[in-house]
């Protein structure tokens, strides 16, 4: 932690009254709390917690007002969404293409799509199509045959809701990973 933050956390503490001298589980839970706040924003936030009308009590203060200035891991997943469905469509779009101009290699759409190692494609610059989280969404989705049946697709909002929705779950649990990995390095070290 730097000496800019611990500067900030002692303030807080003082300001706010929060008894961490006989419970050092305060000052863990001021510090957890605050650790997503960027330095640009301490006075912001030091004087929100301030105004905050809590009776008193500093640590809910703390509380309420981190609650504010958390970062929405979410924000714009749904765009990403649209943007790999409009990448998986014009994909099979080519694959597509490609297998029906050269028939004598590619007898079997279905069998084709299925049997491509996707990690292994690469644009005509020489770049990977597809890097490890769009492989990912891929897979989730059902590889080969979800790409190969997309054509099929009336209604594309349903398949970008369900990308999204990996998105998002694939975004929280990182989120709580992280979270509990830092949290077991911190145990470590004190």
């Amino acid at each position: 932690m730097d000496n800019t933050r611990k500067i900030f956390i002692k303030s807080l503490i003082n300001s706010l009254k929060i008894e961490v001298e006989n419970n050092p589980f305060e000052y863990q839970t001021v510090v957890d709390e605050v650790e997503h706040i960027q330095e640009q924003d301490f006075m912001r936030f030091y004087s929100e917690c301030r105004a905050e009308n809590t009776f008193g009590d500093g640590m809910k203060a703390i509380i309420n007002t981190a609650k504010k200035f958390k970062p929405d891991i979410l924000a714009g997943t749904a765009e990403k969404a649209k943007n790999m469905y409009d990448k998986f469509y014009a994909q099979q779009s080519a694959m597509l293409d490609y297998s029906q101009t050269h028939r004598d290699q590619v007898p079997n759409d279905r069998e084709w799509f299925n049997k491509i190692d996707y990690s292994k494609l690469k644009n005509k610059d020489g770049s990977k199509t597809y890097t490890k989280q769009e492989l990912y969404l891929l897979k989730e989705l059902g590889g080969g045959e979800f790409l190969l049946n997309l054509r099929f697709t009336l209604n594309s909002s349903h398949i970008i809701t369900k990308i999204k929705k990996i998105i998002d779950e694939v975004l929280k649990t990182k989120s709580i990973e992280s979270k509990r990995v830092s949290k077991m390095l911190a145990d470590k070290v004190a």
